[in-house]
């Protein structure tokens, strides 16, 4: 586990990345957009927003076995 700082207006994780990361929110907020309907995010306006923060996690876990 490591610490990363990550600036305003970064994209951190886009939907299709590789299953190596996952991230815990020690301060701040994030701001996760994505489609609605099934469709790829082509307009921010066509989408749904959720606020994460302090405590919350997100991410893709790569499954082993």
């Amino acid at each position: 586990m490591f610490y990363c700082r990550f600036g305003k207006n970064r994209v951190v994780i886009r939907r299709g990345d590789l299953g190596y990361q996952y991230y815990y929110i020690i301060s701040g907020k994030v701001q996760l957009t994505y489609a609605t309907g099934g469709r790829r995010l082509l307009d921010v306006r066509d989408s749904e927003k959720r606020i994460m923060g302090k405590g919350d996690s997100f991410g893709v876990i790569l499954k082993l076995c």
